[in-house]
């Protein structure tokens, strides 16, 4: 446009039309600095984004803390991009930013020939930066410049007025007073009911649950707040005070008033309280946890509140809603209401950046329909017209993308993309990581407990699982597999890994494996497939608070070894962990891990024999013992082995786990006796003979490696 030819003109046009706009600057750092400078008098304002690796500026936010940006607005936003380009900070910036303002990107001198955040390790060239740059010329509202010559090229070409006001302050849109008086209504209803609250980002989902809360809280109703953790209530928090004065003290995390309670709790917490607890329970960005978990919930507490972010930086939550809402509508008795936020809050409807950020950023994807009856299989190249043509699949099957992601798609040069297409148009996806073999040094590293970037499970196997040959073949993890949401379940995803094995195979891997978050029916995919559950992490590692599981397959004799002679360890390991480290985990899960494994271990017996009209509690070691066994029968049962792990975790057991348990025992003694029917083998000794030696040193002198 005439006129515009420095980058605070271009601000000042930008806010006369009440748009959004980018600002992308290059070259000398220094002068960059003057530029934004300037900016932030103009506007007054700003928040800056970095890299943790630039650390010349202390008021920035670190990428990686991008929690700490959530809820708040500002004019101006900066993106510093001198030593990387991350994706999702520039996703989350278009999300904070008011109308009238600038999303501000520095190149410095290196003009954006840098990697993105997710290709750090390898450098430039990368796909992803190429693709975003070019990309900007497509957004409606912006302008390039470089401080050391002078603007390069202009773009404005949407006008925001006549079209209204962006609001501000405490008065709702019409779809947060619809918000706000469902949930009034929930103090009032005597059923069950589960209220949906969606939307993009920058719809205001955060202040109408806090209006909402407001008002039950005035109607004395005892609440439950459920996030990720406390700063990402930040907005919530804040117009829930402003309404009421109530102030959820940072450190107890609860607040008791005149006739009510509040109280924030971790999702892990919140599902184990009496539904007595609490009168309304609500989930803060519910797509972040584990849709079986949120189930858990639903069947626990009669009135819920679920909100989620359909399109925003933390990627698409379709998925989720895929899920869990037929879930409740499935399993549950409660009315199922869905609120979709539209109105944006901070900006105009129509706004070039948001729109820019759905298409370029695949914040919205869409869906193709393929033709099923006609198969094609294909290698993807690293292009954007390939991997955007098959990223709606990840965003609409199973996972919540984000930007990164689609940045680790194009850069990662170990990463491998496969695709299945049915009459030409995705129908499955799948992104294979090759790992291993590793170096005596870096077994050296794991076996010492230290950790491996990359090459995941061959460190969790050789570090942990002991399954130290494993480290000297090669394999592919696979990162990702999904198939198009309408065709699940009709054996696509299974004919998509079997063609995966076959091509492995051909280029002489020694096995394929994953590693995911604890899901039943992911569980259900992989087993059905015949891959081996080997690893469980110790702790809790998702957001969403699940442990961690790696199942493989093996491709070659040597691996299978491996494995079988490792299995035992493994069993072990989890048998140990049921009263400790693995308590929250749920039983019936734990049971399908042990069932899956055993199949594949040696057989293992009985130290000795108890009667079984003495308490059973009374004998912990046995019935660890018993569980290692019974974990590698021939036929066990599922429902015996899940009541098991209840007596041994002390997780509510009820009188048929008690049936389950002594009928467990008595065909393990069964077993024994014959001299090993089954795969049984050896006697057990009756508990007299061991009467005299102290049980746990049985124990530990049996299974020492543990102890180490």
């Amino acid at each position: 446009m005439i006129g515009i030819r420095d980058p605070l003109s271009f601000a000042r046009e930008v806010r006369r039309r009440r748009a959004r706009g980018i600002l992308l600057l290059m070259g000398s750092e220094a002068l960059e600095e003057d530029v934004v400078s300037s900016l932030s008098s103009f506007y007054g304002e700003s928040v800056r984004i970095a890299s943790p690796q630039e650390g010349n500026n202390s008021a920035a936010i670190t990428w990686d803390r991008l929690e700490r940006v959530l809820g708040i607005s500002s004019f101006l936003v900066i993106v510093s991009a001198r030593v990387a380009l991350d994706a999702n900070a520039v996703a989350a910036a278009t999300g904070l930013i008011r109308a009238g303002g600038l999303l501000v990107v520095l190149l410095g001198r290196r003009k954006g020939n840098v990697p993105s955040s997710q290709g750090m390790a390898y450098g430039p060239p990368s796909p992803f930066v190429n693709f975003f740059l070019s990309s900007l010329r497509e957004c409606e509202v912006a302008m390039a410049y470089d401080v050391d010559s002078g603007p390069l090229w202009v773009r404005l070409e949407w006008d925001g007025r006549g079209i209204g006001k962006a609001r501000r302050g405490f008065t709702p849109t019409e779809g947060q007073k619809r918000v706000i008086e469902e949930m009034e209504g929930l103090a009032d209803g005597r059923g069950g009911e589960v209220v949906i609250v969606r939307g993009d980002r920058g719809r205001g989902k955060s202040a109408a649950l806090g209006l909402g809360l407001a008002s039950l809280a005035k109607k004395g109703m005892d609440l439950v707040i459920v996030s990720r953790d406390l700063s990402s209530i930040s907005v919530l928090l804040e117009f829930l005070e402003k309404k009421t004065g109530i102030h959820l003290d940072p450190e107890e995390k609860y607040f008791k008033g005149r006739g009510f309670s509040l109280h924030w709790l971790p999702l892990d917490s919140a599902i184990s309280l009496p539904a007595s607890f609490a009168d309304v329970v609500v989930v803060d960005e519910a797509a972040e946890f584990p849709v079986d978990k949120l189930m858990s919930m639903v069947r626990r507490f009669k009135r819920l509140v679920f909100s989620t972010t359909v399109h925003g930086y933390e990627g698409s939550g379709r998925g989720f809603e895929r899920k869990f809402a037929e879930g409740v509508r499935r399993e549950a008795h409660h009315k199922v209401v869905t609120i979709t936020l539209e109105e944006p809050v901070r900006f105009l409807p129509g706004d070039p950046l948001e729109k820019w950020a759905f298409e370029k950023l695949y914040l919205s994807p869409q869906l193709q329909t393929p033709d099923p009856k006609d198969l094609e299989f294909v290698e993807l190249e690293r292009d954007i017209s390939q991997v955007g043509l098959f990223y709606p699949i990840l965003a609409e099957a199973h996972y919540r993308n984000e930007p990164n992601d689609l940045a680790a798609l194009m850069d990662l040069p170990d990463h491998s993309l496969v695709g299945l297409l049915g009459g030409g148009k995705p129908l499955a996806f799948a992104e294979l990581a090759l790992e291993g073999p590793l170096t005596q040094q870096q077994v050296d590293v794991v076996m010492g407990g230290g950790e491996l970037i990359g090459d995941l499970i061959p460190d969790k196997l050789v570090g942990r699982s002991r399954m130290v040959p494993m480290g000297a073949f090669p394999g592919e993890r696979v990162v990702r597999i999904a198939v198009h949401p309408d065709f699940q379940g009709r054996g696509f995803g299974s004919l998509l890994l079997s063609r995966l094995e076959e091509r492995a195979q051909r280029q002489g891997m020694g096995w394929m494996g994953a590693a995911f978050s604890i899901d039943k029916q992911v569980l259900k995919f992989w087993f059905k497939n015949h891959y081996i559950p080997v690893y469980l992490s110790w702790k809790k590692v998702s957001s969403g608070g699940s442990f961690s599981v790696i199942v493989l397959k093996p491709l070659i004799e040597e691996v299978r070894q491996a494995v079988r002679a490792s299995s035992d360890f493994v069993l072990w390991q989890w048998v140990q962990g049921i009263s400790n480290s693995y308590r929250g985990m749920d039983p019936e899960l734990m049971a399908d891990l042990m069932i899956a494994l055993g199949r594949f271990a040696p057989p293992a017996s009985l130290p000795y024999k108890v009667s079984l009209e003495l308490p059973l509690e009374a004998y912990p070691h046995l019935l660890a013992w018993a569980a290692r066994a019974y974990a590698s029968e021939e036929s066990p049962k599922p429902q015996w082995l899940t009541s098991l792990m209840r007596f041994i975790s002390g997780m509510g057991v009820s009188r048929t786990d008690r049936y389950n348990v002594r009928s467990l025992l008595e065909q393990l003694y069964a077993a024994s006796a014959q001299g090993g029917g089954g795969k049984r083998s050896g006697a057990v000794r009756d508990l007299a003979l061991v009467r005299a030696e102290d049980e746990s040193s049985v124990f530990r002198r049996q299974h020492y490696e543990l102890y180490r």
